[in-house]
């Protein structure tokens, strides 16, 4: 077994952002020397990107957060590598010195000193800038990234990765990527070693052979879910307000599939007018209202009026009584919480349903790729997708599901080893792989809207517990950690 060391940089106290991000940041200085941010003339100003990774608090990074959890549950035995993972806090702790793989988090660049800077470029451990958490690599660190070669012309590599995952091959986006600002764009699916960790937290019997990784949710009870009568068609909780979210639940409402299913709604309007924000201020005013959104909402068949109307005629949550969150969330009030109990399991909903509509973060790839055509000349096709503890919820909690999200999402579960249930919706993979949103919208309603519970049987139980047992097998897990280095370092 190979040792792979690994040193993470612990950000810890306040921090003064790099004099080179602040002066940018200044419109009166776009034409400075070193370059300008060329996409800011063409999208805005570079304070989104700073006062994003400024208002972040970040420490440690996404990606190695993981090791002392997955030592706890004794996975990390199931490893091809040994690995070796210490935190730093200073650029002269001698840690640095052996270290394969240098982490920090993305949103921390803007806070290093140029001292710093020359210090971590001077490493012979490759360097990872970790923005696992979320998807985008545009608007927040594109310019930042940009900064960083103009500034330092390092000719050391930097590696962004950010957690999606590719289902193609096409590589015109990375290698534009890294044309630009010097970076290379690597990718990791964060959720799916977060999820397994955050199922069996407080869990203490992690058995040192077992190749399992034990969860609350036993087998037994996914068995038992499965065979008890359903008073639902399927589960669908809607948090945080998106376009699509918005149209999708006012869709299930055109169709009269609110009052059977278990749907919740987390936004009011005009009562909770800062839940919808920044959405509702782009559908409001006319000038706001940004090509993203409007080529989003012409996908649903909506507009900003017509999402506006609806929203004024449909005000208030929706919430599960089965939650039983108590009266105190009963009216529509400025002081309702805005998070309850949507994260939270509760294990009625899944047995009481036969399926979960898992709608994830974002629908389309505008968001995560969007970038300055002007910039970036070459032909971008769709390649990646996002994929968060909505589609990895119900596999862990023992439910067939659909995604309603980006293309790819069925396809890339299916590389990783999760059965689809396509025989239970009557439908291909079509649904999934289409990138015309607005054909892949209506195919997944027309799947929701014929649903036949008949098309259950024994068999779907085989591929929920085949789903719920790699899903916490501990060599899986370890594979994809591993897989991940691996390719970062080559081999060692």
């Amino acid at each position: 077994m190979t040792d792979l060391y690994i040193a993470y940089y612990n950000k810890t106290g306040d921090r003064e952002v790099n004099d080179t991000y602040t002066f940018h940041a200044n419109l009166d200085n776009w034409c400075s020397d070193p370059a300008i941010i060329e996409e800011k003339i063409f999208t805005g100003d570079l304070n989104s990107s700073i006062n994003y990774c400024n208002g972040s608090n970040m420490g440690v990074p996404h990606i190695a957060h993981f090791f002392d959890s997955l030592d706890v549950r004794k996975v990390l035995n199931y490893s091809k590598f040994t690995y070796v993972h210490k935190h730093f806090d200073n650029f002269d702790d001698n840690v640095l010195d052996t270290a394969d793989v240098v982490i920090i988090h993305a949103d921390v660049l803007i806070y290093l000193t140029d001292a710093e800077v020359q210090k971590l470029l001077s490493l012979k451990g490759k360097i990872l800038v970790d923005a696992t958490f979320e998807a985008f690599t545009y608007t927040y660190y594109y310019p930042i990234l940009k900064l960083f070669k103009d500034k330092y012309k390092s000719v050391k590599e930097l590696t962004l990765v950010v957690g999606t995952d590719k289902y193609n091959d096409d590589i015109e986006f990375e290698n534009a990527f890294k044309e630009y600002t010097g970076a290379n764009l690597s990718y990791f699916n964060f959720f799916r070693i977060n999820e397994v960790l955050v199922g069996s937290s407080g869990i203490n019997d992690h058995h040192h052979n077992d190749s399992q990784v034990t969860n609350y949710i036993t087998e037994q009870t996914i068995i038992d879910n499965f065979n008890s009568p359903k008073t639902k068609n399927f589960l669908c909780l809607n948090n945080r307000p998106r376009f699509h979210r918005l149209a999708l639940v006012e869709k299930l409402r055109e169709l009269d599939l609110l009052a059977g299913n278990f749907v919740s709604k987390r936004w009011q309007y005009p009562a909770k007018k800062h839940i919808v924000q920044p959405l509702i201020k782009e559908l409001w005013f006319e000038q706001e209202h940004s090509p993203r959104m409007l080529d989003e909402l012409k996908i649903f068949n909506e507009t900003p009026k017509s999402m506006l109307d609806k929203l004024r005629d449909n005000p208030g949550q929706l919430i599960i009584p089965e939650l039983d969150e108590g009266p105190e969330f009963s009216g529509i009030n400025d002081r309702t919480p805005d998070l309850i109990d949507d994260r939270i399991h509760t294990n009625v909903l899944y047995k009481n349903s036969h399926f979960s509509l898992a709608v994830e973060t974002y629908y389309e790839d505008s968001f995560v790729d969007y970038y300055p055509e002007v910039l970036l000349n070459f032909e971008y096709k769709s390649s990646r997708t996002f994929l968060t503890e909505k589609v990895y919820k119900p596999i862990q909690y023992g439910h067939i599901f659909i995604p309603f999200a980006m293309p790819g999402t069925m396809k890339v579960l299916e590389e990783q080893g999760f059965l689809n249930f396509h025989e239970e919706f009557d439908c291909d993979n079509n649904y999934d792989m289409n990138i015309d949103h607005h054909e892949r919208y209506k195919a997944f309603i027309e799947i929701i809207n014929n649903f036949d519970a008949t098309r259950i049987t024994n068999k779907t139980l085989e591929k929920i517990l085949h789903n719920y047992r790699l899903f916490y097998n501990k060599p899986h897990i370890m594979k994809h950690m591993d897989t991940f280095y691996e390719n970062f370092i080559g081999n060692k």
